[in-house]
């Protein structure tokens, strides 16, 4: 009740700040309604069709809809603005390995990796992407990295367990989940 209520209250200002790209972007992420959440992307970027984060907010909610080919539009148009910015190299390679394009995902996730090694969620993304596609080793070896600054994360622990297991190291697999 509280979030139609703000989503309600958000539509009354739009009214008076009709202008205002930032706050269709809000209203956007406050938005119950797909369909809702895309118009308000689509005028945000109306608004502001310069700005990177209009377009990849737009792409992941595309993505999450299960819109694939849309999502990667979306992207690509983020980067085509900013071709640095990671994290639309990062939603580029999920969108693609929605669409079953794993070689695609798998570059672009690699360019992420390229622009900014450390990053955490690239890495997290490589290590998956590449488990999906049966190089253990490299997935692995992504794993390693992350689990030496996140020892704790059940996920990424959980993935390596899998990753060793694929490599038929069940020992040692059990040893990672205790």
């Amino acid at each position: 009740d509280d979030y139609l209520t703000a989503e309600e209250s958000m539509s009354k200002a739009l009214q008076i700040w009709d202008s205002e790209p930032r706050w269709y972007a809000m209203a956007a992420e406050m938005a119950a309604d797909y369909e809702k959440r895309v118009a308000y992307y689509q005028k945000a970027i109306e608004l502001e069709p310069e700005y990177v984060g209009h377009y990849l907010a737009l792409g992941k909610q595309q993505l999450t809809a299960k819109q694939g080919v849309t999502a990667v539009k979306s992207i690509d148009t983020a980067l085509s603005l900013n071709p640095e910015y990671v994290d639309s190299w990062i939603q580029r390679a999920l969108a693609k390995r929605a669409l079953h394009r794993m070689p695609e995902a798998l570059a672009s996730i690699n360019e992420a990796l390229t622009l900014a090694p450390e990053h955490k969620e690239a890495r997290k993304t490589a290590a998956l992407l590449t488990f999906e596609n049966g190089n253990y080793r490299e997935s692995e070896k992504h794993l390693v990295t992350l689990l030496g600054q996140e020892p704790h994360d059940t996920e990424l622990l959980a993935l390596f367990a899998r990753t060793l297991t694929a490599q038929k190291q069940s020992e040692e697999a059990m040893r990672v989940i205790d």
